[in-house]
Order: C-alpha cells, then structure tokens, then sequence
C-alpha cells in the first residue's frame, strides 16, 4: 500500500475511513483492476491495559475465512486467542448453557482479537498493493453527489472524483451526516466498561458471559491466558464501578463473576463506554435538472445506511450502531466484510438510478446470516460490478483504469 500525497486524485473507489472496516474493504479490492484510495485522518494510538489494547473485536469463524481469503489471517492467526467453548448463564447460580466447537465440526467457535493487531495486520497485508493507496492524515472538508460520481473535496482545496464513496468512518459517521443520512436509535442508559485481567486459574480458551439485573459481564479470552472483560452496568452502576480502586474493582469484578477462574490477581487499566443501538434511514428525493440530486432543503437526498443509493455507500457501525455485546459487537467487522461489498458491487452498475436503494436491514441480515461462504466468489462478483461501471465511467478504457497514483510523477 502506497502513501502519498497527490495534486489530483480520480479513483474508482474512495473510502474514507482507514480502520479495520474501511481497511479490510480494501484489502477485499487488492489487485483487482480497480484503484481504490483511503483517506483516514488520523491513526488512533491504542489505550492498552495490562499491555493489551483494551478495545478487541470477536470474529466468528466466518470472518475468520473472509479475513484468510483476502489474504490477512497469515498476518492475525498467531494473535488471535481462539475461542474452543463458550458459557453463558444468568443471575440464577443454577443452569445455563455452554457451546463446543468439536460439536460442530470446528476448530474454533471464533477468536478474540486486539483492535490494533487487526488494523497492523490489515496494513501489512496492503503494503504490495499497487492498486490500493492510503492518505493518512488527511482532512475531508465537504462532498457532493453528482448525476454519476461524487467528489469530496478535502481541507488543503483539493476535490478527488469517484463513481463510488464509501463510507466507513464509524458509528459517529461524518459521511453519513454529509449524505444526510436521518439516523433513529435509543440509548441503553449503559456503559461498557472494558478492561484486560489476569485470573489465577487458565481460561482454557472459553469465553464466558453471565446475564446480570444490570446488564451482561463476558470474560474473553485472549493469548496468554490474558482476559479480556466487558461489563455492561447501568449508568450510574457504571460510574460508581469506575471510581474504584484496582483491588477494589477486581474484588466486585469476582463477585459478580464468580469463583470459575479463581481470583482476580490483576486488573489493567479500565474504559468505559456508552453503547447504543441504531442505524440509518431513506427517503427518496428528486434529482434536480442539472444532475445534482439534493432535498428540498438543498442537502443532498437521505440515503439507507449500508446499501447504496447513486455513489454513495455506508457500511457497518457508519450504517448501525451496535451494543458491545449484542448484534456484531463494538467495532466488529462486518459477518463477513465480502457480503457487504458485494452491495458495493451493486452500487457501482450502471443505468440504476432510481432502484439504486437497498435497504440497509436486509443487507445487513444477509451480511450477518452468511457468515460460512469464502470471500472469493463474493469479491468476484464485486470485481464484475466495478468493471461494468468502470466501462461506463471511462468509454473506451476497456481493460484498464484512470491511474490514482500521483500524477506527473
């Protein structure tokens, strides 16, 4: 993956947002015949605790595939802490239920993994793709929707063209809010607080979650018999939690979970964050005479988060916000990433614009229930799509594509 800085920009895909999902979009596009640029402003530094980065995404083996058919598992597997049983059970001491994945034929139910170990993985996995260019930092100061592409225009004065723009810059999505996008939601009065621990007894790579009156504790298990926790309490449960001491919260941290693992002999820093659950709404807005669609306001029209609408897309948490420990989890990937750029593929087809809109709920529920199919022959069919509007775009460029590399050398 190249990083540079360029007078001028016309790619046939443009992501903005370069974290894990924006990234792994990209990794999905890898040598194909298309040139995708990613525009991130800033890297996050991760907040570790106990040495890990507390923030870490559960990938079911479903994205465990897709991430080994794009080429990043190679990059990932050795860090990933695999998840062979899992437990869950309630407030009641008695009962509950626990999954093997030897009943199912499965190595692994899913693996744990640190947010940053991912987003490094998906880096070295596009550090040779000529096709794929990353702008980091980088400031979007605007964008607008044409009749066939859309251009964003950046903060130094520069305006990059594309027939595609994806939006991948998380569930605060500043996308979304050019493209207005109505969001809907609730809040869960809660927060997620998070943490790395160490218990004295191995976690023998089983994941636990025990559903309490205040909300849900999971126990995930990273390398290294490391835990990573999640305790949803709500709000003001939450912040008398925070204002503990370590020994203190580790004390209330084995009570609520119990004596399984023994006890809590370390307790590394803590977050805590306030979940909610959301997404994106469409309505239809006439296009104007000069091509330019726009609301009677004169925003542009609203569009359905994670389905596509012209050359505009949203995908994941910029689409639907999500509890961390409900429905994909906080900062997941999508289930798995290739389903939702097949509806990128979707996107980028010619003569299609007025049945351009998806709706964003039966995207994602395919996205979510497909989660056992390799990624190759949903990247191919993103590869076709691009191609058929590549050809529309540029007539005459058959076979080849408007070069987003730095121009004039």
């Amino acid at each position: 993956m190249t990083t540079a800085r360029a007078q001028a920009w016309d790619a046939d895909v443009i992501i903005v947002g370069g974290g894990m999902v924006g990234l792994a979009l990209a990794a999905a596009l890898k040598n194909t015949p298309f040139s995708v640029l990613v525009m991130e402003r800033a890297f996050a530094e991760p907040r570790l605790s106990l040495g890990r980065d507390m923030r870490v995404s559960a990938l079911v083996a479903g994205t465990a595939n897709m991430l080994a058919g794009i080429g990043v598992w190679p990059y990932l597997e050795h860090q990933a802490g695999p998840i062979r049983a899992m437990r869950v059970w309630d407030d009641q001491e008695d009962g509950g239920i626990r999954f093997e994945a030897g009943e199912i034929g499965e190595e692994a139910l899913g693996y744990i993994v640190e947010n940053s170990v991912l987003v490094e993985a998906l880096h070295r996995t596009l550090a040779d793709a000529e096709n794929v260019h990353l702008e980091c930092p980088v400031e979007v100061a605007g964008a607008n929707w044409l009749e066939d592409h859309a251009e964003l225009k950046l903060a130094d004065g520069r305006v990059l063209r594309t027939p595609l723009l994806v939006g991948a810059d998380g569930g605060r999505s500043w996308l979304r809010e050019q493209a207005s996008i109505h969001e809907y939601g609730h809040p869960y009065h809660q927060k997620g607080i998070v943490a790395t621990v160490k218990t004295r007894l191995p976690h023998r790579q089983t994941a636990y979650q025990r559903f309490m009156p205040t909300g849900p504790l999971a126990f995930l298990p990273l390398t290294d018999n490391l835990i990573s926790i999640v305790w949803s309490a709500e709000d003001h449960e939450a912040e008398r939690l925070m204002a503990l001491s370590e020994k203190q919260f580790a004390d209330e941290l084995y009570l609520a979970f119990g004596p399984l693992l023994g006890d809590i002999e370390a307790v590394g820093e803590r977050g805590a964050f306030p979940p909610s659950a959301g997404g994106a709404g469409c309505e239809s807005r006439p296009a104007r005479r000069d091509g330019a669609r726009t609301a009677a306001d004169g925003r542009p029209p609203l569009r359905r988060g994670l389905g596509t609408d012209g050359c505009a897309v949203t995908l994941h948490e910029a689409a639907h916000a999500r509890h961390p420990l409900r429905d994909g989890g906080d900062g997941r990937l999508p289930l798995p990433l290739h389903q939702p750029a097949a509806g990128v593929g979707q996107a980028a087809r010619p003569g299609h614009a007025a049945g351009r809109q998806q709706r964003a709920a039966e995207a994602d529920a395919d996205a979510q229930l497909d989660g056992t199919h390799a990624a190759g022959s949903e990247t191919n069919q993103l590869v076709s799509a691009l191609h058929v509007r590549q050809r529309d775009s540029y007539p005459g460029t058959a076979g080849s594509q408007p070069d987003c590399r730095r121009r004039g050398g």
